[in-house]
């Protein structure tokens, strides 16, 4: 601060501007954020916020989601727990070769996977789901003529399952 009361920035390599955390820190709760149990843990071992823990989360997973242009010929689909605004289900859309997961899906509903479907997968021929008529009748609306596989197993082991009619 000077005499005329203003306060003037200076640019250190030991806290980015407008920040009040060193870039440690920063760094430091990144990497415990994914590799933690929880937020709230995390949060409670760096004597911070929930919120802020989540929030440097999400800047780190902003740089690391890459946008789906083309799904691949193999896809997989599954719906999982999660918690968004849209409901308590998600689906993720996985490779159904290398089973590298593609995109996840903000709800299960039928008019998102549909949707999703004919936006990106003009190149799927083969679609690696559970039992669910849902999704069958969902994939069947989006893409014409897939080929469906029917899974026992999905994401947690190796696909196993038979053609669907």
């Amino acid at each position: 601060m000077c005499d005329c009361g203003k306060r003037f920035s200076e640019k250190t390599p030991i806290v980015e501007r407008y920040q009040r955390t060193s870039v440690e820190w920063n760094q430091a709760v990144s990497i415990r954020a994914i590799k933690g149990k929880t937020f709230k843990e995390t949060a409670q071992h760096y004597g911070t916020s929930s919120s802020t823990i989540v929030r440097r989360f999400d800047r780190l997973a902003k740089s690391e989601i890459r946008a789906v242009k083309e799904l691949p010929a193999v896809i997989a689909i599954d719906e999982y727990k999660g918690d968004t605004r849209e409901g308590k289900y998600q689906l993720i859309i996985a490779d159904g070769i290398t089973k590298q997961p593609l995109d996840i899906l903000p709800s299960r509903y039928k008019s998102t996977i549909k949707h999703y479907l004919q936006k990106h997968g003009a190149q799927v021929q083969v679609v690696i789901m559970n039992m669910s008529q849902y999704f069958k009748a969902a994939v069947q609306m989006a893409l014409s003529r897939p080929v469906l596989w029917q899974t026992v197993s999905t994401f947690a082991g190796i696909f196993t399952g038979h053609w669907m009619e």
